[in-house]
């Protein structure tokens, strides 16, 4: 009966190789699990960033309506339509978006750049409603006024 016992203890546990497979596994599976959460990441801040910019674009409408036709010099000066009063930031810098406004031209551009920042195209990425000078190289979302 000792005899079965020592054998049974022999085999037990794990090898080193079997370990290290483990292991080399788990951190597989992490690297991965780390790269589809930074997209997931990247994706919620473009949407915040998006719904930002529509978001002061209808403020900005709401003052232009309530100021019979015209938009101000700055967009600061529009952003008492916004709720909460002061213009958003973008999620992951803190520092505000591109925005222009000309009460001269009766016109105001706002744009966001999206992550991620690797593309060289500048603010022409964003089609028909590009703004001419905000921004440097990236891919933005750009909106302007509507009057």
């Amino acid at each position: 009966m000792t005899h079965t016992f020592q054998k049974f203890r022999k085999n037990a546990g794990f090898t080193l190789l079997e370990l290290l497979v483990v292991i080399s596994i788990i951190g597989i599976l992490i690297a991965i699990s780390a790269a589809a959460f930074t997209t997931a990441q990247q994706k919620a801040r473009n949407a915040k960033r998006q719904g930002d910019v529509n978001a002061m674009s209808k403020a900005f409408e709401q003052y232009y309506a309530s100021t019979n036709g015209s938009y101000a010099n700055t967009c600061t000066a529009m952003a008492g339509s916004l709720v909460g009063g002061t213009l958003p930031t973008d999620p992951k810098t803190g520092v505000g978006y591109a925005c222009a406004s000309s009460t001269a031209s009766n016109t105001y551009c706002i744009c966001a750049r999206l992550e991620p920042n690797t593309t060289t195209e500048g603010n022409s990425n964003s089609g028909a409603t590009t703004c001419a000078g905000l921004g440097t190289a990236g891919s933005y979302f750009c909106t302007r006024n509507q009057q």
